[in-house]
């Protein structure tokens, strides 16, 4: 197993980041009309990480979601249409110098899961 990789953001980009945090967005979320659980699939069940991405690219406050997540960071589940593995290398694009905008408004194509991992 290897060691976890820092979840360091430049303090600038993670201001950037909070601002695109919308006050309330968890109570427009699509994810509060299912189960928490639907949110922290097993990483192998790719047809389930699927479509629950599916749902999160069709939220409203996807980007507050996804935000909120690189912020925080979130460790589990899908936030923002992301998995922790995508989240991982959203983090690893904003150390390389990708922007925020780059990053929060990237999407993933729910039939590129395999084995919880994006392609």
């Amino acid at each position: 197993m290897s060691a976890p990789r820092p979840r360091w953001v430049h303090p600038a980009k993670r201001a950037a980041l909070v601002r695109r945090i919308d006050v309330g967005w968890q109570d427009q979320a699509l994810c509060r009309k299912f189960p928490d659980d639907d949110w922290f699939p097993a990483p192998a069940n790719s047809d389930v990480v699927a479509e629950v991405v599916e749902v999160c690219r069709r939220c409203p406050v996807r980007i507050s979601c996804l935000a909120a997540a690189l912020v925080v960071p979130e460790e589990h589940g899908i936030w923002g249409a992301a998995t922790e593995a995508d989240r991982q290398r959203l983090l690893d694009a904003l150390s390389r110098g990708a922007t925020v905008p780059e990053v929060l408004e990237r999407q993933v194509e729910p039939d590129s899961y395999e084995g919880g991992e994006a392609a």
